[in-house]
């Protein structure tokens, strides 16, 4: 990625959040079951947060640097929240997608021989410790190269991936819950303010 300009790693993004869709395209419709060592990096690039957080920053904020995007801060801020999306998705709609056939990470380890209700408390404290790894990088201070206006993008996200998930299967609601209604509310309310 180094010496990479905006426009060329967005497309690279872009490539990477397809090849994962197609890879779970072939699982699919081969019937086969990935390990959780192949399903988990793959998922992460799947809920595509590449190809929304630094469009958003690139459109809201302070214009960055080529290497603080490819520094290892803006990398792990950017894995712990894919990370953690990615539980809550997994956790939350799971039920959802049982029914449509589709694998996650609870279905993974429940065809792997694990209880279904100790698979998802486990994976709540997981998203638990997700929340408070990304809640400590965003207000890391000391060392750090990314700015806060830009961490606070990552928190912004983490808290509106929160709010999409609050519900257990909110994708398969007939009626979208009222929160989803005053999600304006939750990013504009509170909005981040560049200097």
């Amino acid at each position: 990625m180094l010496g990479l300009n905006y426009c060329t790693w967005f497309k690279l993004q872009w490539v990477d959040v397809l090849r994962s869709f197609l890879k779970e395209a072939e699982w699919s419709r081969n019937k086969s079951v990935p390990s959780m060592e192949e399903y988990e990096p793959n998922s992460i690039v799947s809920l595509a947060m590449g190809v929304i957080v630094l469009p958003s920053l690139y459109l809201m904020g302070p214009q960055l640097p080529q290497e603080t995007i490819e520094s290892d801060e803006y990398n792990q801020l950017f894995h712990i929240l894919s990370f953690y999306g990615r539980l809550l998705n997994d956790v939350n709609g799971y039920k959802r997608e049982k029914e449509q056939g589709k694998l996650n990470s609870v279905a993974l380890q429940v065809i792997h021989g694990s209880s279904e209700e100790e698979i998802i408390k486990k994976m709540r404290v997981k998203i638990d410790e997700k929340r408070k790894e990304l809640l400590r990088k965003v207000l890391q201070k000391e060392g750090s190269v990314v700015p806060g206006e830009v961490k606070q993008v990552f928190w912004k996200m983490a808290k509106l991936l929160t709010l999409i998930y609050k519900k257990d299967d909110v994708m398969h609601e007939n009626e979208m819950p009222q929160e989803m209604f005053s999600i304006k509310d939750a990013l504009l309310g509170d909005p981040i303010v560049f200097n």
